[in-house]
């Protein structure tokens, strides 16, 4: 089964189901910017095959339209079993992927903020001799280095010529959670490291927040300010950003 799936995908529609196994959900004009496709109509076409065989699905109705939403997609069964052969995705993940057609729209807007966050940070942090590279909870998963609960992405720069690394944790205040559960991930990160939890000898990376507006990055600023005052040490780093 696994490889007549395969037959009958080019590697540009397994593009797409990959990205949707570590992103979760996607939209035309991510997957766009995420692939460096050169046409939204190239994309547009993928997503409209994958959609008719049945490998994703997606979530579109007449409130998406009144709202200006776009369509978001998701892996299917059929689309879960086409990448089962890669063997880089472990059991759990592909049970939690058999559940996004009935992911809430909070978890989905959550889900591409992330995919825009990787987009925008490529763009920001990415340069002729330096690319960033954007790693998601469904990469790492498992992994006991990181604070708990897992960040939102990790994402790393090398330079091409003297192989330096550059780390960064990101996560994402786009309106789907409370303040109180803002603070406490900015906290999660400062706590992580001042019980010796982060056992590498690397610099702790650099905590990039992405705030949905200016009102909530100046509210986030302060929270900053106020919880490393109250910390053990300021090794770790924050740096709040607004997105495109």
């Amino acid at each position: 089964m696994h490889s007549s799936n395969r037959k009958q995908l080019n590697h540009h529609q397994l593009d797409i189901l990959r990205l949707l196994a570590r992103f979760r959900f996607g939209t035309t004009a991510l997957f766009t910017q995420s692939t460096g496709t050169t046409s939204r109509r190239y994309i547009h076409e993928r997503l409209r095959i994958l959609t008719e065989q049945e490998y994703i699905g997606k979530r579109y109705d007449s409130s998406y339209k009144l709202l200006g939403k776009p369509a978001a997609y998701h892996l299917l069964p059929k689309g879960i079993d086409a990448l089962k052969t890669d063997n880089v995705y472990d059991t759990k993940l592909l049970k939690l992927l058999a559940k996004d057609s009935n992911a809430s729209d909070r978890f989905i807007r959550h889900c591409l903020s992330v995919l825009a966050a990787s987009v925008q940070l490529s763009g920001l942090y990415g340069t002729e001799h330096t690319q960033l590279q954007f790693r998601t909870r469904s990469d790492y998963a498992g992994n006991e280095l990181f604070p708990q609960a897992l960040p939102d992405g990790y994402a790393f720069t090398e330079n091409a010529k003297t192989k330096e690394r550059t780390h960064y944790f990101v996560e994402c205040f786009d309106g789907t959670m409370p303040d109180s559960v803002m603070r406490k991930t900015i906290t999660k990160h400062v706590d992580w490291y001042d019980n010796d939890n982060w056992t590498t000898e690397a610099l702790y990376p650099t905590v990039l927040l992405l705030c949905r507006d200016e009102r909530l990055k100046a509210k986030v600023d302060k929270w900053v300010t106020k919880i490393l005052d109250d910390a053990w040490s300021d090794d770790v780093q924050f740096k709040t950003l607004l997105p495109k």
